[in-house]
């Protein structure tokens, strides 16, 4: 909610969700590739959230929202160039686009950023798998009751015809007992 209140700027209006927890805060600096012969970085603060990275530069006590995106089906690399070691680069697995370079200040932060990111999105991933599994099996679920319907209906189809051919059957007594009565006078009298 602090954060939430901190950050100017932000189309995300609602970072506070019951799903969603602050990871990692970390200050690093942004680094810019677009043109190889002149690489800018600008400092920068990253918010890593369980399902969400945004990108703030810090302004006194309050956070301007430069960047934001869902870590889902993205991974995260390290990396160096010229200009700065201990690089990490967050690129979407489905385009390939590069969504953010940035390098740490020390090793020791580079190795925990990296760490952090990857296990968070391993996490992600491995929610969405579960997430998959869960509506799988409810669909087979739903398959299986309706197989199980289906299976039932054909019973009752089966006990419905079995009815009817006994209905049919006790007709055809019915009337052969009366026949069968007039039969059995007849014969009775023939004896």
């Amino acid at each position: 909610m602090e954060i939430q209140q901190q950050l100017v700027g932000s189309p995300i209006h609602n970072l506070v969700n019951p799903q969603r927890c602050l990871v990692l805060k970390a200050c690093v600096s942004e680094l810019d590739c677009t043109y190889s012969h002149k690489r800018k970085s600008h400092k920068r603060t990253l918010l890593i959230f369980n399902d969400l990275v945004v990108v703030a530069k810090k302004n006194k006590d309050q956070y301007v929202y430069k960047a934001s995106f869902p870590l889902f089906n993205t991974a995260a690399t390290q990396f160096n160039v010229d200009a700065a070691q201990n690089s990490i680069q967050i690129y979407s697995l489905l385009d390939k686009k590069i969504l953010l370079q940035f390098a740490s200040e020390t090793e020791e932060n580079h190795r925990l950023l990296l760490q952090t990111l990857l296990d968070t999105i391993n996490m992600l991933g491995e929610l969405e798998k579960a997430r998959i599994v869960g509506l799988v099996t409810t669909l087979d679920q739903i398959r299986g009751n309706s197989q199980h319907m289906s299976i039932v209906m054909e019973d009752c189809d089966r006990l419905n015809q079995t009815s009817q051919q006994q209905k049919r059957n006790s007709i055809n007594f019915i009337v052969g007992v009366g026949d069968i009565e007039g039969a059995h006078s007849q014969s009775i009298l023939s004896l």
